[in-house]
């Protein structure tokens, strides 16, 4: 879905409390920045995986280190499980390239 830019359709599947706390229009800005600055995906390499279960609710949480056209980037996905079903509930990613200082 990143490389083809279908960052509005990654934002509605999301968890509503991703949604909550996160703009349509910052994650937007974010995500075009990521492809800007970064460039397209070219390979993934998984670094962890957490599953925590609590209060019937489980969340998992995948870390990667992610190889872009134009550089490299630490990224961290957390989901959580509703019906069966994996929910976008928060990410973050660690760039030199997406420092603020930088144009």
């Amino acid at each position: 879905m990143f490389d083809a830019g279908r960052f509005h359709e990654m934002y509605v599947a999301a968890d509503a409390d991703f949604r909550r706390v996160t703009s349509e229009s910052d994650w937007m800005v974010l995500l075009d920045k990521v492809r800007t600055k970064l460039g397209r995906i070219e390979s993934t390499d998984q670094r962890g995986v957490d599953v925590v279960k609590a209060n019937e609710t489980i969340t998992v949480t995948l870390t990667y280190a992610t190889r872009f056209s134009e550089g490299t980037a630490d990224e961290e996905f957390t989901f959580v499980i509703r019906s069966g079903e994996a929910l976008l509930r928060g990410y973050r990613i660690a760039s030199s390239l997406l420092s603020l200082s930088r144009p």
